[in-house]
């Protein structure tokens, strides 16, 4: 079973999840591996692709693994893996809004509750 998801529509999340239990009867596994890399200079950038980077990057995994928790919860197991990138260690030049959104994934991640 395959679904379509655009991650910033918490409404689409949350219906991805449904389908999912409803098809599987449980989710295991979360991988949020969504995301893409806005390159160019800060200056140059313009608010709305700013605020794209982080919808897709940070909320849109927000969206989705907070649709999952509470489907893991009940069953009392399950895994979340999120993949981040090597820009939240180390951004290089020509790369701020990705690293930044990429540096706020990983923060989010290091303070999750189990």
């Amino acid at each position: 079973m395959a679904l379509t998801l655009n991650i910033i529509s918490r409404e689409q999340a949350r219906s991805a999840v449904t389908e999912a239990v409803q098809h599987f009867g449980q989710i295991d596994v979360l991988v949020n591996n969504a995301g893409y890399g806005q390159l160019g200079w800060f200056q140059d950038a313009a608010e709305e692709e700013i605020r794209r980077q982080f919808e897709v990057n940070l909320f849109g995994t927000m969206n989705v693994t907070r649709e999952v928790l509470p489907v893991m919860r009940k069953q009392k197991s399950g895994h979340i893996f999120t993949v981040s990138s090597t820009a939240e260690f180390n951004g290089v030049e020509g790369s701020s809004l990705y690293a930044a959104s990429k540096f706020a994934v990983e923060g989010w991640m290091q303070g999750a509750e189990p």
